[in-house]
């Protein structure tokens, strides 16, 4: 059966990039967190019921207790108070397995780094994922530098990665064995070592949101009647006509001010000397 990627992206809250750990863990919340570091109120909603499970591991408290403690421990204007990553889940599993595969990857994270986390499940139509805002410092309040430094950091991700489609693929075989696999490696990495499905993927050429929506936009046009192409074909030759009209006319205005600033500069012509030629007799 073929497999499906395992969305998985991480990113370091920087205070460098305006980031904060409280605006943050407001948002993947839905909550209301007051920024006890800068006084600054960030606040979110679930209006549109999106919000799954919220969970923590390693902390005991609110969300909102556990941004600040973040933003608490850090005194540098640069600082790096934390890590937030996006996880995506298959459609198919239920809420509770859903927040089964979250919890275990934070405890994951627990074990190996030795920091605390928060998790809020999202569930939109076709898009169920996860975010966790995770401390970047462990339980005795070391730095975690395993993910900063460009010597570990790429093996590092990688395994998480890996942690992350093995703890899914294990939710799936238990609660939902019809459902396709995940996996962490890209497409490229797959057609590598002999993924027919993922070569064939990899061939057809991406498109940008542009081309998209050029590509919507003119799907949109056919369904029109043909009366209604053709006044827009009008239109929009109207304003190519006009377009151009606009840029002859500027350029003919510039060309008037070269050629006024030229005769104000040249030396203006001396009138001819008369020569007295005497009286005729």
């Amino acid at each position: 059966m073929p497999q499906v990627a395992a969305h998985h992206e991480i990113e370091t809250i920087k205070r460098s990039r305006a980031h904060s750990a409280t605006a943050r863990v407001a948002y993947i919340c839905r909550t209301t967190v007051l920024d006890e570091r800068t006084g600054e109120t960030h606040r979110y909603t679930n209006a549109d019921g999106e919000l799954g499970a919220v969970q923590m591991v390693g902390y005991e408290g609110s969300p909102a207790d556990f941004a600040n403690g973040l933003e608490a421990a850090e005194k540098r204007k640069d600082a790096q108070v934390g890590r937030s990553s996006i996880l995506a889940l298959p459609n198919e599993l239920s809420d509770t397995a859903a927040a089964r595969v979250v919890l275990a990857y934070q405890v994951q994270l627990r074990e190996r780094y030795g920091c605390a986390s928060v998790s809020a499940l999202h569930r939109k139509p076709g898009n169920t994922h996860a975010h966790i805002v995770e401390d970047s410092r462990d339980a005795d309040g070391n730095k975690i530098t395993v993910l900063s430094n460009k010597r570990t950091s790429s093996a590092e991700i990688e395994h998480r990665r890996k942690t992350w489609a093995d703890l899914v693929n294990a939710e799936i075989e238990r609660s939902a064995p019809k459902v396709q696999k995940v996996d962490h490696r890209s497409l490229e990495r797959r057609a590598a070592s002999g993924d027919l499905e993922a070569a064939q993927r990899v061939s057809v050429p991406h498109l940008g949101p542009a081309q998209h929506a050029a590509m919507k936009a003119k799907k949109k046009t056919a369904r029109l009647p043909s009366w209604v192409r053709q006044r827009i074909s009008e239109a929009r030759e109207l304003a190519k006509a006009f377009t151009e009209l606009r840029a002859a006319e500027k350029a003919y205005q510039r060309l008037a001010r070269v050629k006024e600033a030229i005769e104000r500069s040249a030396p203006k012509a001396k009138p001819p000397k008369r020569r007295d030629r005497g009286h005729e007799i």
